[in-house]
């Protein structure tokens, strides 16, 4: 499945197949709920997607793509996406799985999005352990085939540490997709690359994503800095041939 941004796919050695569950981790502001509504919605241009937001309220979703120039209006005017707002206050857990199972099974949704774990630990956490039950409702996802989302947030602006989740779910990705912050030439950038593909290849080089008003952009290579993922990268030198 493509993102619609082709150096975006290149980074995903092609896109993220179907079926898969795919987690974007990385700490807030980083780009990782714009980044997971840009596949929902280039795949709601050929099959219905769905997202279930716990945290943010669907206007905002829609007022956040048309400030970045990729207005999804259109698609939830014709019902191909789908935003739901779930209230942590009105669902056990049980109940939104059948929310789930009714937007896969009878409304045919073959892309969902869950926005975000943080959001539904807190919902289902005095449930019993929020980890059960995310485990059940992405088992059931996958195995109706269904490409799955899951926004993961971290607490960390920078580490040296790559824990994917801190609720110990990330065995049940496919795909991890990393955004993260760093610091470098006295400004703020945000780094994205993939840490795992179970299915097919993928590029280990880090890209700089960027969002604006013409939408989500993203670098070439970084092969010029060196020790990104401490949060302060350094720029390679060139020392030119050794004798």
């Amino acid at each position: 499945m493509s993102s619609g941004i082709p150096a975006l796919d290149e980074l995903l050695g092609g896109g993220l197949e179907s079926g898969t569950t795919t987690l974007l981790t990385g700490p807030t502001g980083a780009g990782k709920s714009t980044l997971g509504t840009q596949f929902l919605a280039h795949h709601a241009r050929l099959r219905k997607s769905i997202i279930f937001t716990f945290e943010e309220a669907p206007a905002f979703i829609l007022a956040r793509s048309r400030g970045i120039g990729n207005p999804v209006d259109h698609l939830v005017a014709s019902g191909t996406l789908k935003i739901v707002r779930v209230n942590p206050l009105e669902l056990y857990p049980d109940e939104f799985l059948a929310v789930v199972r009714h937007a896969v099974e009878v409304d045919g949704h073959t892309m969902a999005m869950i926005d975000s774990l943080r959001g539904y630990q807190f919902a289902m956490e005095e449930f019993g352990k929020p980890q059960a039950h995310i485990h059940n409702l992405v088992s059931y996802l996958s195995r109706l085939g269904v490409s799955t989302v899951l926004i993961n947030e971290v607490e960390h602006i920078t580490s040296t540490s790559l824990k994917a989740t801190d609720l110990g779910v990330s065995h049940l990705a496919d795909n991890i997709v990393l955004l993260r912050y760093a610091e470098y030439a006295g400004k703020v950038i945000k780094i994205v690359g993939c840490l795992k593909k179970r299915i097919g290849n993928f590029e280990p080089e880090l890209r700089q994503p960027r969002v604006d008003a013409g939408g989500i952009h993203i670098s070439e290579k970084l092969d010029n800095l060196h020790g990104i993922l401490t949060g302060i990268p350094a720029a390679i030198k060139d020392h030119g041939p050794t004798a």
